[in-house]
């Protein structure tokens, strides 16, 4: 189980086998998979830790002016500006192996338990990005009233969510895509994470002959669904409310990748004798982010409804 630490732990080091190899392993493989770098500008460091600042280069803006025949032109010089990420988070596992245990099972249980302690932490670090983006997005871009410039859809809020089924969910999803739209935000890859039960509402809807969840793998290996009307989908558990009623929804996530910026790594992978007969199995993980453009993201809610009968 992974657990949130107040500062970087104290891994102990003397004696131990550092695994470099398996932390690389990892690494590499939670950035071509994961699904928060996917939805994420992101980016890997190779060395990285609690309390580091990443900056990163916001994109220019250039002023568009109207020309006259023969006159003088306006020189703009741009200033190019950083956001900075503070990598303000991190845990890790620290499990017991038992001598007698590894020696009685045919299960490599010193690789499984690295691998267990992992996942565990993937699933922390998605369930605390989700938490900590709802409400992010910029204030046209939520809420009953969202659309910079009509107002006019009805995303819900936290205390009344929108009533999903199959038979309006479509509407739902494009609503989430014309916000964008309004904003000026839907130019580039856009993505969407829905939770399981809406998933469910999603194949079962008109949408269930459109071939919607391209190969079979991805959904198993990244939470990939497909691509509909340019919009990239996810599934995830991790997604903030249970979705069960309009007072309990779901917060649905939409945006482009420029809206979050985002950054993880694990930083040791170990194992030591400590010396009682069982050798401790660790991992250590740090990470930050930051919503750096509200603009792009859009935060909706809703809960799965009754079908029509």
């Amino acid at each position: 189980m992974i657990t949130q630490a107040g500062g970087v732990p104290n891994i102990k080091t003397n004696g131990s086998a550092v695994l470099t190899a398996y932390s690389k392993k990892w690494n590499a493989r939670y950035w071509q998979t994961g699904v928060l770098p996917a939805i994420t500008t992101s980016q890997y460091f190779s060395e990285l830790q609690k309390g580091d600042q990443v900056d990163i280069t916001n994109e220019p803006t250039v002023t568009f002016k109207a020309y006259q025949n023969g006159q003088a032109l306006d020189v703009e010089r741009v200033n190019l500006t950083s956001t900075s990420v503070k990598i303000d988070q991190a845990g890790y596992f620290n499990v017991a192996l038992t001598d007698v245990d590894a020696e009685l099972s045919h299960l490599d249980l010193g690789n499984k338990y690295l691998e267990v302690g992992q996942k565990e932490g993937q699933k922390y670090i998605d369930q605390a990005f989700f938490t900590a983006m709802v409400d992010q997005a910029a204030a046209a871009n939520k809420g009953a009233t969202a659309g910079a410039i009509s107002g006019s859809f009805n995303l819900g809020t936290s205390g009344a969510g929108v009533a999903l089924n199959t038979t309006n969910v479509v509407k739902f999803v494009t609503s989430l895509q014309t916000v964008l739209q309004e904003q000026i935000a839907a130019d580039e890859e856009t993505w969407c994470v829905i939770p399981p039960w809406m998933h469910w509402v999603f194949v079962n809807s008109e949408l269930k002959n459109a071939q919607m969840m391209g190969d079979p793998k991805s959904v198993l290996r990244t939470g990939f669904l497909g691509v509909i009307n340019g919009m990239k989908f996810f599934v995830n558990t991790y997604l903030s409310g249970v979705g069960t009623a309009a007072g309990t929804p779901t917060a649905i996530l939409a945006g482009n990748k420029r809206a979050i910026s985002y950054t993880l790594r694990m930083n040791k992978a170990q194992k030591w004798q400590n010396g009682a007969f069982e050798t401790l199995l660790q991992g250590q993980m740090v990470w930050g982010w930051k919503c750096v453009k509200p603009e792009g993201l859009v935060n909706a809610y809703a809960y799965k409804a009754a079908e029509p009968s």
